[in-house]
């Protein structure tokens, strides 16, 4: 695995080429998942030191996941690590995916549309 300031630039250059409104690297756990946000240039540092101690604790960085609005919609967005099998990395990158836009939901930010 890269580096953990390798791994927030990539974050950093999607979210310059999506136009992102919010992206996270998605961190995997043997049950479970964190996220660590900070595409925004002032808080690289901080980003960078919350993944290093994910890491550090035995978390796998697998992907990106992020949010891209525009009026009337949102599209979410993944993009898993080259390091690791793709259709591997993407069914876990959807799972957080879906488990994010179902607390949205659920807290009245969106509907689902059929």
């Amino acid at each position: 695995m890269r580096p953990a300031d390798e791994l927030i630039d990539d974050m950093r250059k999607m979210q310059e080429d999506s136009k992102a409104d919010i992206l996270a690297i998605v961190v995997g756990f043997e049950h479970g998942s964190e996220m660590v946000f900070g595409n925004d240039a002032g808080m690289r540092s901080k980003a960078v030191s919350q993944l290093e101690d994910l890491i550090a604790r035995g978390g796998n960085p697998i992907g990106i996941i992020g949010l891209k609005q525009d009026p009337g919609k949102m599209d979410f967005l993944i993009s898993p690590f080259p390091e690791h099998d793709r259709a591997w990395a993407e069914e876990i990158l959807k799972k957080v995916n879906k488990a994010v836009m179902d607390q949205m939901i659920e807290r009245g930010f969106g509907h689902r549309v059929s």
